[in-house]
């Protein structure tokens, strides 16, 4: 590997990915948002949060599918970008996917190696349900398997940020569990869960192959379009209609910074030159 990178130079190459997947979404009319902390950098920083190491967009599932089959069917014109997905490529361990810059190559802790650059994220974003019953029943059991998921990708079992001892004692079985089931097995559940509904005929959408979020990652559809684009470093980029209410609910008070000893970067890896 050649010389590692800084956290500022990362921003700004998942940047220029980003400007790139901006313009494949506007020449074929793919619908996208910035979301999570993406969304708040925009708002709260008018780019990445200091601290924040990449870019998490959100796409409807059909534009998303539509965006995989793009990116699938135009590898050389697309270079030096690649799809990274767990249906093109059996090492990736996310069912989320994402866009890399395949100049560049990742350390990561306790995964696979398969191969990635800088990246930005890609969710897929599914028909939830019609009624908040209903949303936090099936986002419940999807981050469940979701949890499972993840841990069927990992090299072993560490401990993580939690501080609950019910979390920590459930853990190790349930690795054990995840692995001898594995990843393929919570892939088939979790796409049958996520496309139940369809997007655009559900009251309630969100994603459900990636559980962090809980139910405060599931919106009103209306409170998506008509888009509107807000200044992220030197770009524009779209975010939902009611951008303000969906910061709310994520983060409740956004403008608030978090306490110094949180204000790290998230992804466990190291990134260098290839």
């Amino acid at each position: 590997m050649g010389r590692e990178l800084s956290l500022r130079e990362i921003q700004l190459i998942s940047l220029e990915i980003c400007k790139k997947v901006d313009m494949i979404c506007n020449e074929n009319n793919f619908r996208y948002y910035l979301y999570g902390g993406s969304l708040l950098g925009a708002v709260r920083h008018k780019g990445f949060i200091p601290w924040d190491d990449d870019i998490d967009i959100v796409m409807p599932r059909p534009d998303y599918e539509k965006f995989l089959a793009y990116m699938q069917e135009n590898q050389e014109k697309i270079k030096p970008l690649k799809l990274y997905s767990f249906e093109n490529n059996a090492k990736y361990p996310y069912m989320i996917s994402r866009v890399s810059d395949e100049r560049y190559i990742l350390d990561v802790e306790n995964e696979d190696d398969y191969g990635i650059g800088i990246f930005i994220d890609v969710y897929p974003w599914d028909g939830v349900g019609q009624t908040e019953e209903e949303v936090a029943e099936r986002k419940g059991k999807a981050a469940r398997n979701s949890s499972l998921f993840y841990l069927s990708t990992r090299q072993k079992c560490v401990k993580g940020n939690t501080k609950s001892i019910k979390k920590l004692l459930i853990k190790p079985a349930a690795f054990v569990v995840a692995k001898l089931l594995g990843k393929n097995y919570f892939e088939k559940k979790l796409s049958k869960m996520a496309t139940k509904y369809k997007y655009d005929e559900s009251r309630y959408v969100g994603c459900l192959v990636w559980g962090i979020d809980g139910v405060r990652g599931i919106y009103p559809i209306e409170w998506m379009e008509p888009y509107t684009k807000l200044q992220f470093e030197d770009a524009q980029f779209r975010v939902p209609k009611e951008w303000e209410k969906a910061l709310s609910k994520l983060f409740r008070n956004y403008m608030e910074l978090p306490p110094k000893k949180d204000r790290v970067p998230h992804h466990g890896y190291r990134a260098f030159e290839r």
